[in-house]
């Protein structure tokens, strides 16, 4: 590791995410009004691949291409259940990194922190909507892109001359929501007669617990 370095790395992990999600109704009949609830986002599965080039022999700028899946829980922000299906996003990151120098009481450790700023493209969500127990709709949020802003701690363990393993966590906020208009045909039991368009919005937060290899080309 030094200056003029170049890296690729590989990584994985594990997450606890939340998401606010907002809908209002925008038109159509009954009247729905508007509501908020939080879902808990869990996760399915995922991987990171990166790419580091240090400028001084400790700052590196990079970029992560990212995949993840969640299934997210239930919620309820209007006045129907609604049930996602599992979804997956792909998160592209331009990456800041801070190594501090080897420790003294470890020198193949280095222990680093970063901000990333990520862009996703958008998010496909199918969900089941619960009107009664006897009617449900499908439908699909297809949300909009968005940003993030993350924030990255971990230690690095030196494994061979050009191997490292690193791992470490990162707080993700979005910066915005993703967003959607949703079309919901309440049946003429639940008081239907205009198919209701609803402004659809999802934020989602949370931390990620890593793992990886890093190899110094």
């Amino acid at each position: 590791m030094g200056e003029g370095s170049h890296t690729l790395g590989v990584s994985s992990g594990w997450g606890i995410f939340n998401a606010k999600v907002a809908l209002e109704d925008k038109s159509g009949s009954p009247e729905l009004g508007s509501g908020t609830d939080y879902t808990k986002l869990q996760p399915i599965g995922g991987g990171a691949a990166k790419y580091n080039y240090f400028l001084t022999d400790n700052f590196a700028l990079g970029g992560i291409v990212e995949f993840r899946s969640f299934k997210a829980d239930p919620v309820e922000p209007l006045a129907s259940k609604i049930s996602p299906d599992e979804y997956t996003s792909i998160h592209y990151l331009f990456s800041t990194r801070y190594y501090t120098d080897p420790l003294q009481a470890n020198p193949r450790m280095k222990l680093f922190g970063g901000i990333d700023l990520g862009y996703i493209d958008g998010i496909s969500l199918d969900a089941t909507v619960q009107y009664s127990p006897s009617f449900q709709e499908r439908v699909t949020l297809e949300g909009d892109e968005y940003w993030t802003l993350g924030f990255v701690g971990g230690a690095s363990f030196w494994l061979a001359d050009s191997l490292s393993l690193e791992l470490g966590a990162f707080w993700e906020v979005a910066l915005d929501s993703t967003d959607d208009d949703l079309v919901l045909n309440i049946p003429q039991g639940g008081g239907g007669t205009d198919a209701n368009t609803v402004s659809g919005k999802v934020t989602p937060e949370g931390v990620i617990f890593f793992l990886g290899l890093t190899y110094f080309l």
